[in-house]
């Protein structure tokens, strides 16, 4: 691990907390996204960059912990339906296409039958 991941990955565990139900890890620092999301950012040096950027958490947790190099076309849908939630096992990468198919499928899902897709629980 390089000395940029290290520091990086410190400060998004200092900024997160464990929500004990849905296992999620949750961001609590800074939020912000495209069309009103709700997804946590941070400023960041990634190994393809020269410049510290902003970046949405998760997908930077993603990228350290699956050691992949994500482009901008790539999607990373949180399962669990939490934007603020950067566990890597509750993330997946996932086309376009697939993820707005998954996501419309959950949405009608939740109507009937609210729970957590990834404990089986009811949400709160």
């Amino acid at each position: 691990m390089q000395a940029h991941e290290s520091s990086t990955l410190e400060r998004i565990a200092f900024r997160c907390h464990i929500d004990p139900l849905k296992g999620c890890l949750v961001w609590g620092g800074t939020t912000g996204g495209v069309r009103g999301g709700n997804y946590g950012k941070i400023k960041a040096k990634c190994p393809t960059d020269y410049h510290s950027k902003t970046y949405y958490v998760h997908r930077v947790v993603y990228q350290f912990h699956f050691d992949v190099i994500l482009d901008n076309n790539q999607q990373i849908p949180h399962l669990c339906q939490n934007c603020l939630c950067c566990n890597p096992y509750h993330l997946v990468l996932e086309p376009f296409v697939v993820n707005n198919a998954r996501m419309r499928k959950n949405k009608k899902k939740r109507v009937r039958q609210p729970c957590c897709s990834i404990n089986k629980h009811k949400n709160s």
